[in-house]
């Protein structure tokens, strides 16, 4: 695909029709490490769009002070542009989680569902040896294509091999005096610079879409920790309310490559999309959809049996009636919820035309005739909108919306002395 950014190098999979599935790779990976996870898809009802990120693989270096999450994650949006895709789901694993979360806060009526495969937070600092190491591979020139191929194989991280082989075979290529890699080091290196700068616990709010969480439960080996430690998983499932975890036997190298890791991320699938769509059902119950209600009573049912089980020690039928006890108590909790929630809601709906002449304040920097976020209070809420603008504005300048373009709002710099979102419908 021809962006902004320059060339980037895509492989397309699925049905046309089918809803769109991005995979964003990791720090100096290409597009063959979402093989395994998009095998798992249903071709049918996916359109899967894997890439080389700019600076990997057969795509294009953009150039010194173009990298960082935002630059990738706006490559992520123009693609689904392209593509024609008014929504579209984002599988992230390693640095891609990170590139994932930015890519939903600047669309996030755009983004349907997201997977985060072994990244949330601050990873462990004993991390960097192994992807330092990583990223010294790079520069590297090996005697020939069976001698790299040999030592990979023989390393724990790269495992199962198969698609690992797939990977490097894509990356190798032939070079005075050996093989090397078409990835250098200077492209992920300054991603790297760029993360360390970073706080991504600043970008968990942006997840208020169905968000599912991989966490791989085995440190990379022999012993340089974790990612995800079980602390900070605990956490993001605490503080991301819209997020579902699951955890598999795997290192972070591991946890994209095999099946348990294509089989968790069926879980947002199939769980968010075909049982959602199931119950449905068409009415609600005192203004609240019944399938919050109906998920909130079979979470609680779950927790309940476990603790009349375990804790308690009753029998199954007590287990059950603890489970049920426990439901009841969770459809309650989310009625009470939900009901505030809805009796805070506008009542007016309104296209994005109507913000036209509304001001606000942009969130995530946005690059000439690129994009990034706008914040702006409309219709009693506030929402962060994706926005481009033919001049380079910084984040936390205000600015006034002119035009639409697409699903996009169009924006000038304001120096008008007003608040966030002066012209409100609150």
């Amino acid at each position: 695909m021809t962006l902004r950014s320059g060339e980037v190098a895509t492989e397309i999979s699925g049905s046309e029709s089918g809803q769109l599935a991005i995979g964003i790779p990791g720090l100096s990976a290409n597009l063959r490490s979402f093989d395994v996870v998009f095998a798992a898809l249903d071709g049918a009802l996916h359109r899967k769009l894997a890439f080389d990120p700019r600076g990997r693989g057969r795509s294009g270096d953009s150039g010194p002070g173009t990298y960082g999450w935002p630059s990738h994650a706006r490559d992520v949006i123009e693609m689904a542009d392209q593509l024609g895709a008014e929504t579209f789901d984002v599988i992230g694993w390693s640095m891609g989680v990170w590139i994932a979360m930015v890519v939903a806060q600047m669309a996030p009526h755009r983004v349907r569902r997201v997977v985060l495969i072994d990244a949330a937070g601050l990873p462990e600092e004993s991390i960097k040896v192994p992807v330092y190491a990583g990223l010294d591979r790079l520069a590297t020139v090996f005697p020939s294509r069976e001698a790299f191929m040999t030592l990979a194989k023989s390393l724990p991280q790269y495992q199962p091999w198969p698609p690992w082989e797939r990977l490097f075979d894509y990356e190798l290529v032939d070079v005075e005096g050996g093989v090397s890699f078409r990835t250098r080091k200077a492209a992920p290196w300054k991603d790297e610079q760029y993360r360390l700068k970073q706080d991504p616990y600043a970008l968990w709010p942006a997840l208020t879409m169905p968000t599912l969480i991989v966490r791989a439960a085995q440190q990379i080996p022999p012993n340089f920790g974790f990612l995800i430690t079980a602390d900070e998983y605990a956490r993001f499932l605490r503080e991301v309310p819209s997020a579902t975890g699951i955890e598999i036997q795997a290192n972070h190298y591991t946890a994209g490559m095999n099946d348990e890791a294509a089989k968790a991320t069926l879980i947002v699938d199939d769980i968010f999309g075909g049982l959602l769509g199931a119950i449905h059902l068409g009415f609600d119950v005192a203004g609240v959809s019944p399938t919050p209600l109906l998920l909130g009573f079979i979470s609680m049912f779950g927790v309940g049996g476990l603790f009349g089980l375990h804790s308690l020690g009753v029998g199954v039928g007590g287990a059950t009636l603890s489970g049920v006890v426990a439901g009841a108590l969770g459809t309650g909790v989310v009625f009470g919820a939900f009901k505030v929630l809805r009796q805070a809601e506008s009542s007016e709906t309104f296209s994005l035309q109507d913000m036209v002449g509304s001001t606000g304040r942009v969130s995530v920097a946005i690059p000439a005739n690129k994009f990034g976020t706008v914040m702006i209070s409309f219709a009693g809420a506030s929402h962060n909108m994706t926005a481009t603008a033919d001049d380079e504005i910084a984040a936390g300048k205000q600015v006034k919306v002119v035009s639409v373009a697409g699903t996009n709002l169009v924006v000038t710099p304001t120096s008008v002395a007003t608040n966030e979102g002066a012209r409100s419908d609150a």
